[in-house]
């Protein structure tokens, strides 16, 4: 892709449109973007390329298909179009976020008609630990185990004064959307004054109903899916249910891990890869799995991954934490779990009650 050195807009500056900004880090921020995008043409995406802390080289922007790079330095460029609309889905990974936050404060000032809105897909309004996992678990918002600095892209970054920034933007937006009543809850905690949150859940319309699996009860069979690689995902979570059910207990790793190096450990375990959304029902009645472990360490803001396995009518297990345990408290066949002492507990009662009669 060629680099453009002036920034040619796609849109005509007369032409009003939505901008949306965002990462390319995946997950369930660009389901969300896909979903969103798909609903309308006159949306101009500026997004961040790089991996999570590379250092900000380059931006793309997107309209209709047609995708451009730019530098940073061209940016500002951006703001002389004309928008009814700015949504903020996510700058997790930016290192420019206070200039763009000015820009958008100042774009409103002179726009006051165009409406702001920030999405709440991850928590980097609160700490530059955007996932909030720290030491191994979650923080609970206990910031003097931090002393308020945390490293960011290799410096160390005042928690206080973090916030400071984030505030001015989220004073001026005309919406905070939560998708979850935990994530409010969380942003409530930091910004105590701050009125203008919703809380609308994504769209799950696409998740069909008719999906109840019938499983045989007898042998037990668990199942992770998604993608667990790193610690706020849980994968210390799978590695010590491995180190302790491997040999005894069916495991099926479905989705991107990165926990090939302890399947020594499990002779019962077997890795599947990744797979496509419509296929996991038949992947989950061939493997006969029949309790999913959702083993997040962090409070997720929504989980596409919980809402679809609900649809299985299927035993799920996950810890008391954000979107995640607000979801399965509530599910029939959820199972929330304080610790991991207690997922223990849990495993072995239902393994004891699947072997009644052998």
């Amino acid at each position: 892709m060629k680099l453009q050195n002036n920034v040619q807009i796609i849109k005509k500056n007369n032409c009003q449109q939505t901008l949306f900004v965002t990462h390319n880090l995946g997950g369930g921020t660009q389901q969300f973007e896909d979903s969103f995008v798909g609903l309308g043409n006159n949306i101009l995406i500026l997004r961040r390329l790089g991996y999570m802390f590379m250092q900000d080289a380059f931006f793309q922007i997107e309209s209709n298909g047609d995708k451009k790079i730019i530098k940073v330095s061209d940016i500002k460029k951006i703001w002389d179009l004309n928008f009814d609309e700015i949504i903020i889905n996510s700058m997790v990974g930016f290192s420019c976020i206070e200039s763009i936050i000015d820009n958008i404060i100042n774009y409103k000032k002179q726009n006051p008609e165009c409406t702001i809105r920030y999405f709440v897909h991850d928590y980097d309004c609160i700490c530059p630990l955007h996932n909030l996992f720290f030491n191994g678990k979650y923080c609970e918002l206990n910031c003097s185990n931090c002393n308020l600095q945390m490293d960011y892209r290799n410096k160390k970054v005042d928690i206080r004064k973090w916030r400071h920034i984030w505030k001015k933007l989220l004073v001026n937006v005309d919406e905070i959307r939560c998708f979850s009543f935990s994530s409010k809850e969380l942003i409530k905690k930091i910004y105590k004054d701050i009125n203008n949150i919703s809380v609308v859940p994504h769209d799950t319309s696409y998740i069909k109903t008719d999906q109840k699996l019938k499983m045989n009860q007898s042998q037990m069979c668990i199942g992770f899916i998604g993608s667990i690689t790193n610690g706020s995902k849980g994968n210390i979570v799978v590695k010590k249910i491995i180190g302790r059910y491997g040999n005894q207990i069916d495991i099926r790793l479905i989705g991107s891990n990165k926990l090939h190096y302890i399947f020594d450990k499990g002779k019962k375990v077997k890795k599947l890869g990744t797979y496509n959304r419509d296929d996991l029902r038949n992947v989950l009645i061939n493997e006969k799995v029949n309790v999913i472990i959702f083993p997040s360490l962090w409070p997720e803001t929504f989980s596409y991954v919980v809402s679809e396995l609900m649809a299985f009518d299927i035993t799920i297990i996950c810890f008391d934490l954000g979107a995640q345990g607000e979801k399965i408290r509530n599910y029939h066949k959820g199972i929330v779990c304080k610790n991991i002492g207690e997922m223990f507990s849990i495993i072995d009662s239902i393994y004891k009650e699947s072997t009644k009669g052998y």
